[in-house]
């Protein structure tokens, strides 16, 4: 995935990486979550624990249908 300046995305984090284990071992599985860790959100706008902004295109999805911090 590319962020909003184009240049290829990093791996993440330790952090990052300790929060996708524990989700994929404690959260339901009913989808396959994006392996990102979000940190904050404005509009239609996240960013990762990484620093990283994403324009978050999921956010007709589920209780995220009026983006974050409407």
């Amino acid at each position: 995935m590319d962020d909003e300046t184009g240049t290829a995305a990093r791996l993440p984090s330790h952090s990052a990486r300790e929060h996708v284990e524990q989700t994929e071992r404690f959260a339901a599985r009913n989808y396959h979550p994006l392996p990102v860790v979000l940190a904050s959100g404005d509009g239609a706008w996240v960013t990762d624990v990484d620093g990283r902004r994403f324009l978050d295109c999921l956010a007709g999805y589920s209780a995220l249908n009026f983006g974050h911090r409407p």
